[in-house]
């Protein structure tokens, strides 16, 4: 349940914190990248579109958070593998 609307919270707490950890990253395109609990994918969704023809591997512990995810990318990042 939590993973459906998770992303809403996700979006008007973190959204700064996202952008501020992306532009210190250094994610060019073309990067390996490895997001480690990767939750509902806000994050992972921002570095695929930033790295769209990288290698971007997303985990997390929650199978329902990772589904989720992966829905999600398949959807706005169709050119993305997942």
């Amino acid at each position: 349940l939590m993973a459906r609307v998770y992303p809403v919270s996700s979006r008007l707490f973190h959204a700064k914190a996202h952008r501020v950890a992306l532009d210190l990253s250094g994610i060019t395109d073309g990067s390996n990248i490895l997001e480690i609990a990767t939750g509902s994918g806000e994050m992972f969704s921002l570095i695929a579109d930033r790295n769209p023809r990288g290698l971007n591997v997303g985990i997390d512990l929650s199978a329902s958070m990772a589904a989720v995810t992966q829905d999600r990318m398949r959807k706005r990042h169709p050119e993305v593998r997942c």
